[in-house]
C-alpha cells in the first residue's frame, strides 16, 4: 500500500503549477495557429505560390483551389503584427517562469520536416524526464477535457499511463465477460500465418462469415503508391493495402469488400458515403475499420438506424481514432500545413492525372481527393472531439488498441507524437489515448504492443496475421456467434 503521509500541500504544488502551465499551452497554441507563418521568407511564400501554380493549371477546380490558399495564406501573413508576435513571447516567458525545464522550442512553427523531427526528440526528451518508477493508479474511466490530460502526461510521463489503459482495459474485459481476452490473443503471436490460416478455417464456418473494410485517412495515397508507375515517385505508406485484404480472405473462403470512400471529404460527407455503401452490401457484415476510419463507423453506430444496422454483425476498430485524429489536428496550423502538406501534395500534380482519372486500378475520385487535401477546412472536421456516446448500442465491437510500453515507435521520422503528447495530452500516434476505443455494450479491448503507424513497417502478410490474430480471439471468447 503506497504511503500518503507526505504533506498535503508538497503534493498538490506541482499539479497546481502543472495546470498553469496547461493553461499557458491552450492560449500559446491558438497564437501559434495565428501566427505559424510569420517567419516566412520571400523564397519560401515565392515556393509555396509556384508549387499551387501547377494545382491552377489543371482544371477550373484546380484553379479555385490555388486561389482559396492564396487567399489563406495571405491571411495567415496578415495576422503577423507585433501585438501577436508580443502576446507570443509573453505566454512562452510565463510558461517558463512557472516550468523552466518545458522545452519551450517545441511549441515554435518550424520551417522543414527535419525542424519537425527535432521538435518531436525534445518532446519525447522532455516526457521521459518525467516518468516516474513509483506509478499511481490514475483514473481512466471518464474522458477528461484538454487541460486535465496535459496535467496527466506531465505529472506521469507515457508508460505510468500506457499501463493505467492497459490495467483499465482489462478490467472491462472482465467486466463484460471477456477476461481471457488479451491472453488469447497474445497465445496466438505464437503463430505464423499458415498456421493462423488452418486454425481460422477451423474457427470459423467461413461461407457464413461476410467482412466489409472500412478504410484510413488518405488510404488514397496508399493506393496510388503501390501501382506502377505513380509509385516510383511517392513516398511509401502502408504496405497491408485493402486490395491484398480482400483477396486473401476471398482465399479463406470470406466474402469481403471493401468500403469505398473520398476520406478527405468533410467529415459529414464521409459518414453519408460510407452509410450508402454499407446499405449496399447483401446481408450482414463483420465491419472492420483502420484510423480514422473509427470517426466515420462511430458516427454511424451512435444514429442507431435500423436500416443500416441490419447491415452489421459486428464492428472490429483496429488502431482506430474513434473521437477524431491528433494529425488533423496538427495540419490545421498553418506551418504544418504549407511547409508539410502542401508540397507534398501539390508534388503529385506532377503526374499525369489525365491518366490516372482513367486508370481502372485507382479510385475514381482520386482526382477529387487531391483537390480536398489542399482544401484545409475539411481537417477541422476531423479533430478530437467529444463524440456521441454508444455504450447503449448493443453490436459487438472490438477495439485493437495499439499501445506501447516504451518509447519506442514504427516511423518516428512521419508521426511526431511526443509533440502532439505536450499539446494534446497521451496520445497513441493519431489517437488520443482516452479516445482510442468504440466502447459498446457488448465490447472488448485487444491491447497491441504496436502504435499508429506500425502498418507501415508491417509487411502484408504480417498485417494478415493481426486480422487473423482478432478475428480468432473474437470467436473464442464468445465475442462473435
Amino acid at each position: 500500500m503506497k504511503n500518503y503521509t507526505l504533506p498535503l500541500l508538497s503534493v498538490l504544488f506541482p499539479l497546481v503549477l502543472n495546470a498553469q502551465v496547461v493553461d499557458q499551452l491552450e492560449s500559446l497554441e491558438q497564437v501559434r495557429m495565428d501566427t505559424g507563418l510569420c517567419d516566412m521568407s520571400e523564397d519560401e511564400l515565392a515556393n509555396i505560390e509556384n508549387s499551387f501554380a501547377k494545382v491552377k493549371k489543371r482544371s477550373k477546380k484546380g484553379e479555385f483551389t490555388a486561389a482559396v490558399a492564396i487567399k489563406d495564406l495571405n491571411d495567415s501573413r496578415a495576422k503577423c503584427d507585433d501585438l501577436s508576435v508580443n502576446l507570443e513571447k509573453d505566454f512562452k516567458q510565463d510558461i517558463l517562469d512557472q516550468e523552466p525545464n518545458f522545452p519551450m522550442s517545441i511549441m515554435v512553427p518550424w520551417k522543414t520536416i527535419e525542424d519537425e523531427r527535432a521538435q518531436n526528440l525534445e518532446a519525447l526528451k522532455f516526457i521521459q524526464s518525467k516518468e516516474t518508477t513509483d506509478c499511481e493508479s490514475i483514473d481512466l474511466s471518464q474522458r477528461y477535457d484538454k487541460k486535465k490530460w496535459h496535467e496527466v502526461i506531465i505529472n506521469n510521463g507515457w508508460t505510468c499511463v500506457a499501463r493505467n489503459y492497459h490495467r483499465v482495459s482489462q478490467e472491462l474485459n472482465a467486466s463484460m465477460g471477456f477476461a481471457s481476452a488479451q491472453r488469447d490473443a497474445d497465445e496466438l503471436k505464437k503463430m505464423k500465418l499458415p498456421e493462423l490460416k488452418k486454425l481460422f478455417k477451423e474457427t470459423f464456418q467461413t461461407k457464413d462469415l461476410k467482412i466489409a473494410l472500412v478504410p484510413h485517412l488518405s488510404w488514397e495515397n496508399g493506393a496510388l503508391n503501390t501501382v506502377f508507375p505513380y509509385s516510383l515517385f511517392l513516398k511509401k505508406t502502408e504496405l497491408t493495402t485493402y486490395k491484398f485484404l480482400v483477396k486473401e480472405f476471398k482465399k479463406l473462403g470470406v466474402e469481403s469488400v471493401f468500403v469505398e470512400r473520398n476520406s478527405l471529404n468533410s467529415l459529414e460527407k464521409q459518414v453519408q458515403e460510407t452509410k450508402e455503401n454499407l446499405l449496399k452490401l447483401k446481408g450482414s457484415h463483420l465491419v472492420i475499420s483502420r484510423s480514422m476510419g473509427a470517426r466515420v463507423m462511430r458516427e454511424i453506430i451512435a444514429e442507431n438506424n435500423a436500416e443500416v444496422n441490419a447491415k452489421i454483425s459486428g464492428y472490429f476498430n483496429i488502431g482506430g481514432t474513434p473521437h477524431g485524429s491528433v494529425i488533423a489536428q496538427a495540419k490545421i496550423h498553418p506551418d504544418s500545413f504549407y511547409r508539410g502538406t502542401a508540397p507534398s501534395v501539390t508534388g503529385v500534380f506532377n503526374l499525369p492525372l489525365g491518366i490516372i482519372t482513367k486508370d481502372p486500378r485507382l479510385p475514381d475520385h482520386l482526382q477529387e481527393t487531391l483537390f480536398s487535401a489542399l482544401d484545409r477546412k475539411n481537417l477541422s472536421t476531423m479533430v478530437p472531439v467529444d463524440a456521441r456516446q454508444i455504450s447503449e448500442s448493443s453490436i459487438p465491437a472490438l477495439n485493437a488498441v495499439f499501445v506501447r510500453l516504451d518509447h519506442e515507435r514504427a516511423a518516428p521520422q512521419v508521426d511526431p507524437v511526443w509533440q502532439h503528447m505536450l499539446q494534446q495530452g497521451p496520445t497513441e500516434g493519431s489517437s488520443p489515448l482516452v479516445g482510442a476505443s468504440v466502447d459498446t455494450s457488448n465490447s472488448m479491448r485487444i491491447l497491441m504492443d504496436s502504435d499508429h503507424l506500425a502498418f507501415w513497417k508491417y509487411s502484408p502478410q504480417e498485417g494478415m496475421e493481426i486480422y487473423l490474430r482478432l478475428l480468432i480471439t473474437a470467436k473464442k471468447s464468445g465475442l462473435l456467434k
